[in-house]
């Protein structure tokens, strides 16, 4: 089979890493740093499953005959368009031409995931009802995007939760290893029954999932400045009552956050720590000086915000001026 025509389908939602996973399988490969050579030609390239980097080599080396598009494939098939919305216009460009190019060492301190958020997943996440759907459709299974994201434990489409996979991402003895989801690594031995709509813990899951959905969906736009981010939390700030003059009152925002029931499954299942829970709320509600990870905006908003529409939350199109240009 040709170079190209392997990796010609990419599948709706589906992650690059797994594109190159089924690709390596495909060819009938036994070598990863030949692999490795034919797709980037550099053996020592890492395997990224969120923000993968040489991408434009990538086009160059696997498009021969077919559209491979380096612009589609950040923004529709990695993490990227996850943190776009959420770190400074140059940044986010910074981010964009390192995936691009042939280095991306330092594209997670870019996007704030250096910081005590971790938010790797150990394995592969998958639901047995859309591997049943891409077997059927394309005879073969994939990793989903969205399914691989932090905080998200069930399928919104299903409303199943979703498995585990044997398959690990962060196998630091192999990290040029791409997995392709399998037989042998999707197991469905586990129990994956649909869960009552009226529990509760299902209901804040799958409005998380559908909160991540929208934004990995937005159409391209310049994020909001720090001052935009500053005035928008003033704005929520008010309509919890919680000013004081001009200034946030922050005992009052803490209070209200930890009487909502999204506290509890933010400590569950994102992060058991209430000194960085606090942390989250005293920066947010402050004048931002610096971008902030993608759950401590979600935090917020899913306990504040009454819409299940993120673009209600007038993130596309804040209406407070902008300042100058920031770093």
């Amino acid at each position: 089979q040709s170079r190209s025509s392997a990796a010609s389908d990419v599948y709706k939602r589906q992650l690059l890493y797994s594109v190159l996973a089924r690709y390596y399988r495909h060819m009938g490969l036994q070598n990863y740093k030949q692999y490795m050579e034919i797709l980037f030609q550099d053996r020592n390239v890492q395997t990224s499953y969120d923000l993968h980097s040489h991408i434009a080599k990538l086009e160059e080396n696997i498009s021969t005959t077919n559209v491979f598009d380096s612009d589609k494939v950040i923004k529709l098939h990695t993490f990227f368009s996850l943190y776009a919305p959420f770190i400074t216009l140059k940044r986010k460009e910074s981010l964009y031409r390192q995936m691009l190019a042939n280095s991306g060492d330092n594209a997670h301190a870019r996007v704030g995931l250096a910081s005590k958020l971790n938010t790797s997943i150990e394995y592969f996440n998958f639901c047995p009802n859309c591997m049943a759907e891409m077997k059927q459709t394309h005879g073969e299974y994939y990793w989903k995007r969205t399914h691989q994201i932090k905080g998200i434990i069930v399928c919104s489409k299903h409303q199943t939760i979703l498995l585990q996979s044997t398959a690990s991402p962060n196998n630091w003895e192999n990290r040029q290893h791409y997995y392709s989801a399998t037989d042998e690594n999707c197991s469905t031995s586990n129990s994956s029954d649909n869960l009552d709509s009226a529990n509760e813990e299902l209901e804040i899951s799958i409005k998380f999932s559908d909160y991540i959905t929208q934004i990995l969906e937005f159409e391209d736009f310049d994020p909001p400045t720090y001052w935009q981010w500053t005035h928008f939390y003033h704005d929520l700030a008010e309509d919890q009552n919680a000013l004081k003059g001009r200034f946030v009152d922050q005992h009052l925002i803490l209070s209200n956050l930890k009487n909502t029931k999204y506290y509890k499954w933010f400590k569950k299942h994102i992060i058991n720590d209430d000194e960085y829970i606090k942390s989250i709320t005293t920066n947010m509600f402050r004048k931002h000086r610096k971008s902030f990870h993608y759950l401590n905006h979600i935090l917020v908003w899913i306990s504040f915000c009454d819409s299940s529409k993120v673009s209600d939350l007038s993130l596309i199109h804040i209406s407070e001026p902008t300042r100058q240009a920031e770093i």
